[in-house]
């Protein structure tokens, strides 16, 4: 089940004075009592009404950096507050996979997993404690509100030591496929 919140629109004298916020709160209320939580609602925005782009009251992605002390930059990170636009719920676990989580603790206890997703990362050359010290951080900064924080990394990369990995850490390896214009080469990076 899902509910559509289209065409709302505040006539121009009326703007900036919570109208809008008012109503797409009614509509969602609405939509949560006639399908529940399990109920999808969502919104087509016109391009370039940021007035609209987010339901939240602050931004639920952001970019941190770390700086020294005369200012100069030494790591940055993209920070996605994912458990913000959804939750996973674990309902039923083999009793197998109970043991296995309860050693490894990959599940809350509660069944429900609030991701946060850093990505971007990245450090002056010869600074990936200073990498280390934001990842370290950020999962502090979030540590009640997130459950799951995941990030990609390249293992080959020196920054994969700003992570905390253990050897239980679930690390899927993954393979990048790209075609286009130009012939790809190991020689050549790729940006995205």
């Amino acid at each position: 089940m899902s509910g559509l919140l289209n065409t709302l629109v505040v006539h121009p004298d009326f703007r900036r004075r919570g109208i809008a916020t008012a109503l797409v709160t009614w509509c969602v209320q609405a939509a949560r009592e006639r399908f529940g939580d399990e109920g999808v609602v969502w919104a087509l925005i016109q391009r370039g009404n940021v007035g609209s782009v987010t339901p939240f009251e602050t931004p639920f992605r952001r970019y941190l950096v770390l700086t020294d002390g005369a200012g100069e930059i030494l790591a940055g990170a993209a920070v996605e507050e994912g458990y913000r636009l959804g939750t996973l719920h674990v309902k039923d676990m083999s009793p197998s996979l109970r043991v296995l989580n309860g050693l490894l603790h990959l599940v809350p206890a509660d069944g429900v997993s609030k991701g946060l997703t850093i990505s971007k990362a990245w450090c002056a050359f010869g600074r990936v404690q200073a990498a280390r010290h934001l990842v370290e951080n950020i999962r502090w900064r979030w540590r009640d509100r997130a459950t799951t924080t995941m990030a990609q990394v390249d293992r080959e990369s020196p920054l994969v030591r700003a992570f905390p990995l253990r050897p239980w850490t679930p690390a899927p390896r993954l393979s990048v496929v790209a075609t286009g214009p130009v012939v790809l080469s190991p020689e050549r990076y790729i940006a995205y």
